[in-house]
């Protein structure tokens, strides 16, 4: 969610114009994008708090915000020196995209400008191992239920894109996803306008009929890293 202060200083939510969420997975690994774009409704230039929570076990690859049509990459820094950074970088008008760390799996990052009347991308990107339940893996990309709550409540236009191999079947429960099996990759792509979530976005991964094993690289800055995985 992304915050912003009032004359009561009670935090309002800026309305989400959009969420574009895209997965990537490689037998237990998963690779999770969303890209997040805010609306202003205020009149003013303002600042607000980005605060997310990632899955149990994920780690965080990237976060990212537009500034003035360019990406500015974000860093996780100690939450005291972060505030400090932060309080000098705003005094220039600059945006810090600076990400602190609040315990446990959640994160924070205060982002400034949002322009009035305007919109602020944010792009986030996690990986996870999935765990195991029983034969298969499972995956669930976190949404509220909205159903029933009142239309400002809704998220603008909501699309998941979903790309796995080196999985058996996979299934996915709580919107109506069909998933296409082509060349060894299983593939879907579910977008709604107007969209009110009704809960998590669930994927289940069976695994392969025999066991495999296989390489995944990922890297940060100049450092490489490779996961090895048997099932």
């Amino acid at each position: 969610t992304l915050t912003v202060a009032t004359d009561t200083d009670k935090p309002v939510a800026l309305s989400i114009r959009s969420v574009d969420v895209r997965v990537e997975v490689e037998g237990r690994l998963a690779r999770t994008v969303v890209e997040q774009v805010f609306h202003n409704h205020t009149a003013g230039q303002t600042e607000g708090s980005y605060e997310f929570t990632l899955p149990e076990g994920a780690s965080i690859s990237r976060l990212a915000m537009d500034v003035e049509g360019k990406m500015m990459e974000g860093e996780l820094v100690e939450r005291e020196r972060a505030r400090k950074i932060y309080e000098q970088i705003v005094r220039q008008q600059k945006d810090p995209a600076l990400l602190e760390w609040q315990g446990g799996n959640r994160f924070k990052t205060q982002i400034f400008p949002i322009p009035a009347k305007g919109d602020k991308r944010v792009l986030l990107a996690y990986e996870q191992i999935l765990p195991r339940r029983g034969d298969a893996f499972a995956y669930a990309y976190a949404l509220p239920n909205l159903v029933g709550e009142t239309k400002g409540s809704l998220m603008g236009r909501f699309s998941f894109r979903l790309s796995a191999k080196y999985t058996g079947p996979v299934t996915a429960t709580g919107y109506p996803m069909k998933i296409v099996a082509a060349d060894g990759v299983a593939s879907t792509l579910y977008v709604a306008k107007d969209f009110v979530p009704k809960g998590p976005v669930k994927l289940r991964f069976g695994a392969p009929s025999k066991a495999e094993s296989f390489i995944s690289f990922a890297q940060a800055g100049a450092e490489r890293f490779f996961l090895l995985d048997f099932m």
